[in-house]
């Protein structure tokens, strides 16, 4: 697979810093304090408002919202699908969207979207499911997300949105000096952390993407176990932009590489693994591990 981290001119990067070359000590040390979780969101994104137990009829009515230019054949099936999609949902326990699908084999990632048959046209009910991912009807999980081939995921879900600093980065990407094919990965990546994990793009942190590319691999290995792509991580292309167009604080790594290269831990670090609850014993160990430190390392 390319490296999506290598621009299509220019030197290659794909080592990164190397060992005579002094690193920067400013970014050295934030990058061994990153540590992959995801991202809190500081306000829920409704876009449209919130549709938690909204009926299948206003759902329907939005579901084209995010593509408005399309014919009126398009849109009616766009609805249609929609409350397809919302009806297999309400078969299950739950008072919001959310709670149904949680309980279904769908939410769970068990089956995918095409399961559930087809409509008259013989066409699966993927654009009604992809329409209540961008309308954030129901949070999926990166399983059901690897699950299914959503085309067109991206361009719908920043429609959606309606988030100008999110239309900056789609901006961004398509001025990046990467492949066609990594700028679509750079777009997709940012659209499926922001589904998944439930934020805005404001609340995309570097340790929110270190998160979604380590879970990202884990959910390929689920399902194509043995494969070649299985054992890569998402996230390289998406992270180069962030770091170029400021997104990411100051002395963040400029790569996904070197933020999933840590290095060696700090003993504070390999202490602070394991969730101690007496802070003597925590001095205790620290000092001991101090001491050892020339024998141990």
């Amino acid at each position: 697979m390319a490296d999506l981290t290598r621009p299509t001119t220019g030197g290659s990067r794909r080592h990164g810093p190397t060992d005579d070359k002094p690193d920067d000590s400013s970014t050295a040390f934030h990058r061994s304090l990153i540590a992959a979780a995801p991202g809190t969101a500081t306000v829920l994104p409704c876009p449209q408002g919130d549709l938690s137990a909204a009926t299948p009829h206003l759902i329907g009515r939005l579901a084209h919202a995010a593509l408005p230019d399309a014919a009126a054949a398009t849109a009616n099936e766009h609805r249609a699908s929609t409350r397809r999609v919302l009806s297999y949902l309400s078969g299950f326990e739950g008072v919001t969207w959310q709670q149904r699908w949680d309980a279904s084999p769908l939410g769970r990632g068990e089956i995918s979207v095409g399961d559930l048959g087809t409509n008259g046209s013989g066409r699966n009910n993927g654009v009604g499911l992809r329409a209540l991912l961008c309308l954030r009807v129901v949070q999926p999980t990166l399983l059901v997300m690897s699950r299914h081939n959503f085309n067109g995921f991206a361009e719908q879900f920043i429609t959606a949105q309606n988030d100008p600093v999110l239309e900056r980065y789609a901006e961004q990407v398509a001025l990046h000096d990467v492949s066609w094919l990594h700028k679509r990965r750079a777009l997709f990546d940012v659209c499926c952390l922001l589904a998944v994990q439930g934020i805005g793009f404001a609340d995309l942190t570097p340790a929110a993407l270190l998160h979604h590319a380590h879970e990202s691999r884990k959910a390929k290995a689920v399902l194509r176990p043995g494969k070649k792509d299985a054992n890569t991580h998402a996230g390289h292309a998406a992270w180069n932009v962030l770091h170029a167009m400021g997104h990411f604080p100051h002395g963040a790594p400029a790569t996904l590489r070197q933020a999933l290269h840590r290095g060696q831990l700090t003993l504070e670090e390999l202490v602070d693994r394991h969730p101690l609850r007496n802070q003597s014993v925590r001095r205790l160990l620290l000092d001991y591990f101090h001491r050892r430190r020339l024998d141990t390392d």
